[in-house]
């Protein structure tokens, strides 16, 4: 190999690693409940799924912003937004998944009223809440319809972190693909956690 395509070789490796090392968004992030983990395991998809059957490869991501962390596609397109991150999971159809936080004052999820979930949410009436639990934290579950877009089908969780209210939230457009892809949303929750 001459030099000029060692030296080609050596920059694209270097410009990889770059592109890597500033994106804070899709990066493992360690906790102390991962110190018995091997760090090259975090490289590695996580086997036996049901969103594989689609394709999707999940793996251990995290924003450090945020301090938390979930599974994802290293392929998912992820948004920064002043509040949170927009994740795509898919353009056509159109299944998003966002982390934001709610700024409406809520210390505790029991102040979390219906009232205050419909003063929330963007959810067509009739919408259901459920309590429920996601990696050991309270949760407020909300199965709903866009408002004003009856097309697009909703399942919500509201915690409370650090005396804050948070959303992690799932939609699928058209709603007849919901069955599709509600097994990538149980997916991407097993391997939630926060700080």
């Amino acid at each position: 190999m001459d030099n000029n395509v060692r030296k080609y070789v050596l920059l694209f490796a270097v410009l990889a690693l770059l592109l890597f090392a500033i994106n804070p968004v899709i990066r493992t992030l360690k906790t102390d409940s991962d110190k018995d983990r091997k760090g090259m395991n975090d490289l590695l998809p996580i086997e036996n799924l049901r969103s594989s059957e689609l394709g999707i490869k999940l793996f251990r991501c995290g924003d450090e912003l945020l301090r938390l962390g979930y599974l994802c596609d290293f392929s998912w397109p992820v948004q920064r937004r002043h509040n949170g991150l927009l994740i795509t999971i898919e353009d056509q159809p159109q299944v998003l998944f966002k982390i934001l936080k709610v700024d409406v004052g809520i210390q505790y999820i029991e102040q979390l009223s219906r009232d205050r979930i419909e003063a929330i949410g963007q959810y067509q009436s009739g919408f259901v809440t459920e309590e429920g639990r996601v990696a050991g934290i309270e949760t407020i579950k909300v199965k709903a319809y866009a408002k004003g877009d009856p097309e697009t089908r909703l399942l919500d969780y509201y915690f409370v972190k650090n005396d804050h209210l948070y959303g992690l939230f799932f939609s699928v457009k058209p709603k007849e693909l919901w069955e599709k892809y509600q097994f990538v949303f149980q997916d991407i929750l097993s391997g939630f956690w926060c700080e």
